[in-house]
């Protein structure tokens, strides 16, 4: 943001005289509709990974820094002073380097392929020393862009110790398949969101649900309708709550990112969709729509799990989206809500929404075991028409916690939505 207007505010200054404002206006619209043309047609099909948006960044802030100096210094002193700084980082950071991968231990067997986190401890430690070898602040500024462009190759060449199976991106962003042995298991990764998990080993034992849909085992224990009526679920992952279902208990899967939907039933990578109890179907398109054109009072439970992305799609948390699952379920369904996120406290909203509708909800915090790795913490809400169809769960755990709205809340609708009083930042 500050990087914005410090470069608005440079255009701002560099407006011309009115006679030539027009060719001005024509390079601004021309320029916004080459990067839009960049980062939304070209690179997707040119890289695999989002590697436009942090390079873009830092490319803007070379030329902020360029443009602000006031004319202090040619385009050719900026290169020269680049070119000096790799000189002078580069021997100190091939040292580190080795030093790091020394004291690495077992983890790490070979000087090569690049072990990643000896490199990021290596580059930081080389990027300090460089620093406190300059004293112009011009030096010291293309030292720290050194530094970052090696992390940044760094983060997208990916992580120690995990073995790369698949990358791959469209419009909804990038999936990524990768393994790793400590425990063994295959992970799915949607931008920079875990999506699923799937343990490895012994190909005897029965898959069983990991990563956020261990926790839904209490639920589906607990509750009967969730056991014996057709179950839909927004949002596929790699298939994993399908192993919740009960012999020839039907679940509808509904997912909007097509390469979402390939892995997950490619077996070479997953195998929930293959393996697991009951039958599936997977429907591709908004979750919403496709859940509308399902019959009225089909479905024992609902299972909303979109919402773990840094940015949600709020057309799913609305009054009107509310009322339509409620058509849906059958007497004494459920709705099920995955709330774990990052930024966004989704509890009091949620409280908010189904109070608007004379509902009922109860959220609880999964901690998982020390034991297995393969759980993660996670935050799940239940939603019922009335408190007696959540009783047999919140009676019997007190974990299980009533879900309340913020006094003066507003509720969301088709028309209306506001994130920002659901921010954790502004509400800690």
């Amino acid at each position: 943001l500050t990087l914005a207007f410090a470069l608005h505010g440079y255009l701002a200054r560099a407006k011309p005289e009115p006679a030539k404002l027009t060719a001005y206006y024509l390079s601004l619209s021309v320029g916004g509709a080459l990067g839009g043309v960049l980062c939304a047609l070209i690179a997707p099909m040119m890289v695999p990974d989002a590697v436009e948006y942090p390079l873009s960044l830092l490319a803007a802030s070379v030329a902020a820094f360029i443009l602000l100096q006031r004319g202090e210094g040619g385009i050719m002193e900026h290169v020269s002073t680049f070119a000096n700084v790799v000189r002078r980082a580069l021997p100190s950071t091939v040292a580190f380097y080795v030093f790091f991968w020394a004291i690495g231990g077992a983890e790490i067997k070979n000087l090569l392929p690049l072990d990643n986190r000896a490199l990021m401890n290596a580059v930081s430690a080389a990027g300090l020393l460089t620093l406190c070898t300059y004293r112009g602040y011009m030096r010291a500024f293309y030292t720290c862009v050194v530094v970052v462009i090696i992390m940044l190759g760094v983060s997208f060449n990916g992580v120690v110790g995990y073995e790369t199976l698949y990358r791959g991106r469209n419009f909804y962003g990038v999936e990524k398949v990768f393994e790793h042995q400590n425990p063994p298991a295959r992970y799915m990764m949607h931008n920079t969101t875990m999506h699923g998990i799937q343990p490895l080993g012994d190909d005897t034992i029965p898959l069983r649900p990991v990563s956020y849909y261990a926790a839904l085992a209490e639920p589906f224990g607990t509750l009967s309708v969730m056991r014996t009526h057709p179950v839909a679920a927004i949002g596929l992952g790699v298939g994993s709550v399908q192993c919740h279902a009960s012999p020839g208990q039907h679940f509808d899967h509904f997912e909007i990112n097509p390469m979402v939907v390939e892995l997950a039933k490619d077996t070479r990578f997953f195998n929930y969709l293959s393996d697991c109890p009951g039958t599936h179907e997977v429907m591709l398109g908004d979750g919403r729509i496709m859940l509308a054109a399902q019959p009225d009072g089909r479905y024992g439970t609902i299972i909303l799990d979109a919402f773990s992305s840094d940015a949600i799609p709020a057309h799913l948390l609305t009054e009107e989206a509310f009322a339509m699952y409620e058509r849906k379920l059958v007497e004494g369904g459920v709705i099920l809500i995955h709330t774990t996120n990052r930024h966004i406290d989704l509890w009091p909203l949620i409280g908010r929404q189904v109070e608007a509708r004379g509902m009922v909800a109860y959220g609880k915090n999964f901690v998982p075991g020390a034991d297995d790795k393969l759980v993660s913490e996670t935050y799940w809400v239940v939603v019922a028409r009335d408190t007696a169809t959540l009783a047999p769960l919140a009676d019997g755990d007190s974990a299980w916690k009533l879900l309340a709205a913020d006094p003066g809340a507003r509720t969301w609708t088709d028309q209306y939505s506001n994130i920002l009083p659901y921010l954790k930042l502004l509400r800690d």
